[in-house]
């Protein structure tokens, strides 16, 4: 009679552990399958992030080439009309040098000194140096500079009004390519960094999934069967065989067998509680990109 308790104490813990060891193995495909998933996403966002950031460069080195062009007008601008104002206002009012006798070197100091500056920059030399002959002309003539021009030394209107123009469109275009390259390199920042957050976060999510989690589910197992299956079994196997070790009562044997089968049992249970109770570590609301901080370069 007691060893077919032992054997329906192994039996029914085998069902259970049967069911448990089941789920377990499900558990590990889905995980190793969503690792999988993560992998095949991580890489197609590496894939994209390497033809956004080829992009990125571009656009920003565009941006960049525009601002410096846009800059380089700028100064000659400037230049040009510190040039005129100094041949308008310092050449044969203050400067009355001999066009003979005057250099290059002589009319950088005096355009250096009149503009308070201790040397020239390049567009300043480049714009003095156009304007030397012009200056040597004015030394030379009895009249001021402002004075009457020759007929021949008048620009056309309508050329003027026609360069007028090609530059107004052209400042124009160069706008329009400046915003549209900008817009395309904030729009290209935006998408890297939303790549980016997505794939720190699987990242994260990939090391959630470890496999190594389900040891401890595993061992649970193991002491289970090793209480609940084994220890009836095995005092079965002495019921059958006739083998004693030691005179006790007759109730001390099933009494022990079954508290180690609860216990068994108990402990699986307890190893499944704690695992529903733990906490699942969500991942984190996604964080707000701001691009203040890196637009205002450009």
């Amino acid at each position: 009679m007691v060893s077919g308790f032992y054997g329906a104490l192994a039996a029914s813990a085998s069902v259970f552990i049967g069911i448990l060891t089941a789920l377990l193995a499900s558990n590990l495909s889905n995980l190793n399958a969503q690792r999988e998933r993560i992998d095949r996403r991580i890489g197609t966002i590496d894939s994209r992030l390497e033809n956004l950031n080829k992009q990125y460069e571009h656009f920003r080195d565009t941006i960049e080439e525009i601002r410096e062009q846009q800059q380089a007008e700028q100064r000659c601008e400037q230049a040009e009309e510190e040039v005129d104002n100094f041949i308008e206002e310092h050449i044969r009012v203050e400067f009355t040098a001999d066009p003979d006798e005057l250099t290059p070197r002589m009319l950088q100091r005096e355009l250096a000194d009149y503009l308070d500056v201790d040397r020239l920059n390049e567009e300043q030399h480049n714009v003095l140096q156009e304007r030397y002959e012009d200056i040597q002309s004015a030394l030379t003539t009895t009249s001021s500079y402002g004075g009457d021009i020759p007929d021949d030394a008048f620009i056309d209107a309508e050329v003027m009004a026609i360069n007028n123009q090609i530059d107004h469109q052209w400042q124009i275009h160069t706008e329009q390519r400046y915003n549209r390259n900008y817009r395309r390199w904030v729009q290209t920042m935006t998408e890297i960094r939303s790549l980016q957050d997505e794939r720190s976060r699987l990242a994260d999510r990939h090391e959630s999934l470890d496999p190594s989690r389900i040891r401890g589910s595993l061992r649970a197992t193991v002491v289970t069967i090793g209480l609940s299956v084994g220890i009836p079994l095995l005092f079965y196997f002495f019921r059958v065989a006739e083998l004693s070790f030691a005179n006790f009562p007759p109730w001390v044997e099933p009494t022990l067998v079954s508290l180690l089968w609860v216990g068994g049992l108990l402990h699986v249970f307890s190893h499944l509680r704690d695992q529903v109770n733990e906490e699942t570590g969500d991942l984190p609301d996604e964080p707000d990109v701001s691009l203040d901080d890196d637009t205002t370069d450009l």
